[in-house]
């Protein structure tokens, strides 16, 4: 295996693969490779503990480790892609072989197929290693809750969803944004996110998988950004966030390179023209900054990932194979294709901007419309070889293929925005809880008592017997609500 190819680079940083390996393959996540059932590695001399971004086709396996004086450990490992923690402080020797208890087959392929291989990663000490081991246990956990159909939960979120800030850089607002009524909300209490918050909230930060940015405005602008993404990477956690690029020079950037991130960047259209129609006239510097993150990251094990969104709209659905072939040549990882929510506050809103009439009601698509869209998307995408995320199509599928409830938000994710707690993006408005309930209570405490409380469990009970409670049926911008409905505004 070249140790001098990007993708062994990536994959292994500072770990030599020796046996057990297939050849190199990348998906929208980015390289990977296959290992054996039993597969071997040299370490460095001072890997004491590490993490394994692994992807395993069966069910609580045993994956053991083995050094060259027969020394043992062993993990357990879960179905689909998990991030394992591994103590190697007890093994001699630098020559590590990892031995699967049992190889799955894998369906269409005949080769001896063990694990999928993101990432091997040293790690900087005990602390962190039992942070990794906790968070895989507590999405373990959530899972077997979900499935379940608990409704008082042992299992914090294994997604954190937080607001960075509550301004924005693009004024006037792009077109269909829902400024006015979220901002109010957002800043209508005394509580602010800041990098601190993180600590405060605990088990709540410490056992999530994932942070997720929802801020109402651009998540660039916030000050802690930068010490708020390296100790998202610290704690081997990933980020995620959309931004409108436009403040992604190299200061925000160099934040961002070799960070477990999926930046999403706000674009709409393949054209100066057509981005005007919804923003403004600075579509060259965003496409600027778009080509020097894709270009910087191949020397920072091609970290972030970079997902473009391009929000169906009937004024932009001509464009959407010029904007793949265009984020094709920029270098992204994929596209997020999304569409407009039906928000009945924003049903009557009519914006003018350089000469163009935004009719947010007559720019929404219908569902059967979505869904044309999509398949004619997929298709250009497939031809270029771009992966597609279509988030509209997808938004439920998961749960349908997991024979939980219908939702799963109310299990997996937990918004501790500025202007409240909630269950559900949708829900935004009202919260569900107040900042001013907590009433001296640590933050930790505050968010327990939401997250098992009675809002929470009352959705999740309903959710639980397949029906859709009051607040889910009150947003009807869900795509859950819309596709049981079958209607579109109304």
């Amino acid at each position: 295996m070249d140790m001098d190819d990007q993708h062994a680079r990536t994959i292994f940083d500072g770990i030599q693969p020796l046996d057990g390996f297939h050849e190199f393959e990348k998906d929208l996540w980015g390289a990977f490779v296959w290992a054996a059932g039993s597969f071997s590695v040299r370490r460095p001399r001072d890997l004491r503990f590490a993490a394994l971004h692994l992807c395993y086709y069966g069910h609580e396996e045993k994956l053991f480790i083995r050094s060259e004086d027969c020394a043992q450990v062993e993990i357990t490992l879960y179905n689909g892609w998990n991030t394992y923690a591994v103590d190697l402080s007890g093994l001699a020797g630098e020559e590590i072989r990892f031995e699967l208890a049992r190889v799955p087959p894998v369906e269409g392929d005949n080769r001896d197929l063990g694990v999928m291989i993101r990432w091997m990663r040293s790690m900087a000490d005990r602390d962190t290693y039992e942070l990794v081991r906790d968070t895989l246990h507590n999405k373990v956990l959530n899972d077997a809750e979900y499935i379940e159909r608990q409704t008082e939960l042992t299992s914090f979120p294994p997604q954190l969803r937080l607001s960075l800030v509550s301004a924005c850089n693009i004024v006037p607002r792009c077109v269909y944004c829902d400024w006015e009524p979220t901002r109010n909300v957002e800043i209508s209490s005394d509580f602010r996110f800041s990098a601190d918050s993180l600590l405060d909230f605990g088990d709540f930060y410490r056992r999530a998988s994932m942070v997720m940015d929802c801020s109402i405005g651009e998540p660039l602008l916030s000050k802690d950004f930068g010490s708020m993404a390296a100790e998202i990477h610290r704690s081997f956690k990933y980020l995620e966030f959309t931004t409108n690029g436009l403040l992604l020079g190299p200061e925000r950037r160099n934040d961002l390179l070799g960070k477990r991130a999926i930046v999403c960047v706000s674009l709409d259209s393949a054209t100066a023209e057509g981005y005007a129609r919804y923003r403004n006239r600075e579509f060259d510097t965003l496409l600027e900054n778009l080509q020097a993150l894709c270009r910087d990251k191949k020397e920072h094990n091609d970290l972030p990932h970079v997902l473009p969104t391009f929000i169906a709209m009937k004024s932009n659905l001509d464009e959407a194979p010029a904007f793949l072939r265009l984020m094709k040549e920029v270098g992204v990882d994929g596209v997020k294709l999304r569409s407009l929510n039906l928000y009945e506050r924003l049903r009557a809103n009519v914006v003018f901007r350089h000469g163009f009439r935004f009719d947010y009601e007559a720019e929404a698509l219908s569902l059967d419309h979505v869904r044309e869209v999509t398949a004619t998307v997929h298709r250009t995408a497939a031809d270029i070889g771009l992966p597609l995320i279509p988030e509209m199509e997808e938004f439920g599928t998961a749960e349908d293929q997991s024979g939980g409830p219908p939702c799963s938000l109310p299990w997996k994710s937990m918004y501790v925005l500025n202007g409240g707690l909630n269950a559900c993006c949708y829900m935004r408005i009202p919260p569900l809880a107040r900042w001013s309930e907590r009433r001296g209570r640590p933050y930790e405490t505050f968010l327990r008592d939401v997250w098992n409380g009675p809002a929470y469990r009352n959705i999740r009970s309903a959710l639980a017997d397949g029906i859709l409670p009051r607040q889910c049926l009150d947003t009807k911008a869900c795509p859950i609500v819309r596709k049981q409905a079958g209607k579109e505004w109304g």
